[in-house]
């Protein structure tokens, strides 16, 4: 993997800047370390969903930490996350589902409907 493109970058950070802040959201924040621990966690529950390369990831989910472990996560296997507002009614959210033709579609509680 080259550490120079997408899909090597937090494995790249990770290696070589394990204890600096990847990112903050509210009041927590990750290492590169952790970041990447959760990208692979999270790329393995995708390969276990049967997400591979090249499959559509649609996500419905308000900014939240899991939305950044999933687009990384998508990167690293060479699969496509396609970010879908929460906000969007139930009709329009299932014409662009249908669109998108996911093999995984990733929501919360409050999105499930």
């Amino acid at each position: 993997m080259d550490s120079l493109t997408i899909d090597g970058l937090v494995g790249h950070h990770a290696r070589y800047r394990p204890h600096a802040r990847a990112f903050a959201f509210a009041d927590d924040w990750w290492t590169w370390r952790e970041l990447d621990a959760l990208v692979d966690r999270t790329a393995r529950g995708l390969r276990d969903a049967g997400v591979g390369h090249g499959d559509r990831v649609v996500t419905v989910l308000a900014n939240c930490p899991e939305m950044i472990t999933i687009y990384w996560a998508c990167a690293r296997m060479g699969a496509c996350a396609v970010p879908l507002s929460p906000l969007l009614t139930a009709s329009g959210l299932a014409t662009l589902i249908g669109d998108a033709r996911p093999r995984v579609v990733v929501h919360s509680a409050a999105t499930a409907e």
